[in-house]
C-alpha cells in the first residue's frame, strides 16, 4: 500500500508502477516542468524497462485522434505518453467522449506541465476519473524540501510503526521486502545503498 504525499522522482514512481504491472488499465499521470517532459520521458521510459524487463513505448501526442491512435495501437504494452501543453479544450473534450475507446489492459502514464493538467478535471471528467487517485508531482531525487522530506519520513515511519534503525536492521538481515515505499524511504536516509544489498 503507497502513501501521499505524491511527489516522487522518477525511480520510485517507476518502481510503483511496476508494482501494479499486473493490474489493467491503470491510468496515472506525472506533473513535469515546463520544458523538461521529453527528459523526464525518457527516464521514465529507462527506469520502468529496467524493473519490467520489456519494452515500454512512448510517443509525444498532440491531438486527441493521435493520442486515441497510439492507445489502441498496443492494448497490452505499458505506454508513456507526453501530452502537448497545446492540447486543447476540444481535444480534450473528445478524448473525453471517447474515454472507453482508451480502455487498455497495459498501464499508462501520461506526462504533462502543471499548467496543462489544470483544465483536465473540467475539461476530460470521465478520464480524471481513471486518472484522480495517480496524480504525481515531480521531485528531483534528494531534492525534495526539508519540510516536505521530514514530512514524508513522518508519514513513513508512522504507516510502517518502526524508525529508521529497524528499517535497516530488518532490510539488512533480509527480514523486510523491497516495496516502493521503502526504496523510497532509504533514499531519503540516505541509505539507497541498501538497495543493492537486497
Amino acid at each position: 500500500m503507497t502513501i501521499g504525499p505524491l511527489s516522487v522522482a522518477t525511480w520510485p514512481l517507476a518502481a510503483r508502477l511496476a508494482d501494479v504491472a499486473a493490474m489493467t488499465n491503470v491510468w496515472q499521470l506525472l506533473v513535469v516542468p515546463e520544458g523538461r517532459q521529453a527528459e523526464l520521458a525518457a527516464e521514465m521510459v529507462n527506469e520502468l524497462t529496467a524493473l519490467l524487463d520489456r519494452a515500454v513505448a512512448h510517443f509525444a501526442v498532440d491531438t486527441a485522434m493521435a493520442m486515441e491512435d497510439v492507445v489502441r495501437s498496443d492494448l497490452d504494452a505499458p505506454l508513456i505518453l507526453t501530452v502537448s501543453p497545446d492540447f486543447s479544450e476540444v481535444e480534450w473534450r473528445t478524448i473525453d467522449m471517447a474515454r472507453t475507446r482508451l480502455e487498455r489492459n497495459g498501464q499508462t502514464l501520461l506526462i504533462m506541465t502543471a499548467a496543462a493538467v489544470g483544465r483536465l478535471p473540467s475539461l476530460a471528467p470521465n478520464l480524471w476519473s481513471w486518472i484522480s487517485d495517480g496524480v504525481w508531482t515531480y521531485a528531483p531525487e534528494g531534492g525534495l524540501g526539508a519540510d516536505e522530506r521530514a514530512q514524508r519520513l513522518d508519514s513513513l515511519r508512522s504507516h510502517f510503526r518502526f524508525d529508521d534503525a529497524e528499517l535497516m536492521r530488518r532490510v539488512a538481515s533480509g527480514e523486510l521486502l523491497i516495496d516502493a515505499d521503502i526504496g523510497e524511504w532509504l533514499v531519503l536516509i540516505g541509505q539507497g545503498n541498501l538497495l543493492v544489498k537486497s
